[in-house]
């Protein structure tokens, strides 16, 4: 298999690519849920560039797959006596709603529809092209949504999405995407990851969690002016990791503003007993190096099946890295939830 690698500058206009950039290296492109701007990138290649879009694709089997566009900008030249090098850090087409703010006192007016205000906004305030939401459903601003005097479009728009349980997201051309919030219990995987003969993944991975601060008792005081009540749960599950039994020592939460009113003891422990189930679950994060996989995204759920590191999960993409390099190895963080006591 033999990969390449292709650079064109982007007319913001048209969002078309305009022209080769035939003196580019590499690009190291990640795509990142965490970040507010969901993505940036880093590029080396001889031509001062200034503040440019870049198109990035990897040419296999003769068919131009893209790995995203990206506002390049220019911190570093450096010259050898023979040539020039320049390189540029670079950001999704996100950074230009954060570098810019609503009017003041711009808002959103009661009962205006939430996804259709923030698509029509996002596109007057950037080049990038915005593309219509997929299973928005209908949501309605209960009252006016107005913008804070130091919030950046950005801030303004995702803050108004996260009212209709949707957030920004980007896909492999660049374009701005409005994405449902989705638990994954309700997600079907798109790909499968696996570590049998046909894997496509590399052998070395890697898969932390952080068990700090997780209780394996939960105590709810109820206090009243007639009585105190006090509800508790207890994991003492032999087949739980967390349990008073196999930890050796109690790891105690104490809730003294629980939502409820003159509850009965029963009403208590039961209280106590949801709550502990709630906090007791883990969130794993699993990173490991693949072959590049055509439309798999950040945001998209996968089922991992990696029988030799005994895990069996489904996951969400969380994170996404490309070095423009041989072979065109994807770095993935995929995060899923454990649940250590019901």
């Amino acid at each position: 298999m033999s990969d390449t690698y292709e650079f064109y500058e982007v007319d913001p206009g048209t969002w078309a690519d305009m022209r080769l950039l035939e003196n580019m290296d590499e690009a190291n492109v990640v795509f990142d849920s965490e970040q507010d701007i969901k993505g940036n990138a880093k590029m080396r290649g001889e031509e001062d560039l200034g503040e440019a879009y870049v198109r990035v694709y990897l040419v296999r089997d003769g068919r131009k797959r893209p790995l995203g566009s990206w506002l390049v900008q220019t911190p570093a030249r450096s010259h050898d006596g023979r040539s020039r090098t320049v390189n540029m850090d670079a950001y999704s087409p996100l950074l230009e709603l954060m570098d810019s703010l609503p009017p003041v006192g711009y808002f959103f007016p009661a009962g205006a529809n939430i996804v259709k205000s923030v698509i029509a906004a996002a596109r007057e305030n950037c080049h990038a092209p915005v593309l219509d939401a997929v299973d928005a459903g209908v949501r309605l601003f209960a009252e006016p949504y107005v913008a804070e005097l130091d919030e950046s479009w950005l801030e303004f728009l995702a803050g108004a999405l996260a009212k209709a349980d949707m957030e920004f997201g980007l896909d492999e051309m660049g374009d701005i995407l409005i994405i449902p919030v989705r638990d994954i219990a309700a997600m079907q995987p798109v790909h499968t990851f696996g570590d049998d003969n046909a894997s496509i993944v590399m052998p070395d991975m890697e898969d932390s969690r952080d068990l700090y601060g997780i209780p394996n008792i939960v105590e709810v005081v109820c206090s009243t002016e007639a009585a105190c009540v006090v509800g508790r749960a207890e994991n003492d599950s032999p087949s739980s990791p967390m349990s008073t039994v196999c930890r050796g020592r109690d790891v105690t939460v104490r809730d003294t503003s629980p939502d409820l009113e003159d509850p009965t003891q029963e009403e208590a422990d039961a209280y106590a007993a949801r709550r502990l189930a709630e906090l007791s679950s883990v969130e794993h994060e699993v990173v490991f190096e693949h072959d590049y996989v055509e439309g798999l995204r950040v945001g998209d759920c996968v089922l991992l099946r990696f029988a030799r590191a005994d895990i069996y999960a489904r996951a969400i993409v969380a994170r996404q890295e490309i070095a423009t390099e041989t072979g065109c190895l994807v770095r993935t963080t995929a995060k899923y939830t454990e649940v250590l006591w019901r």
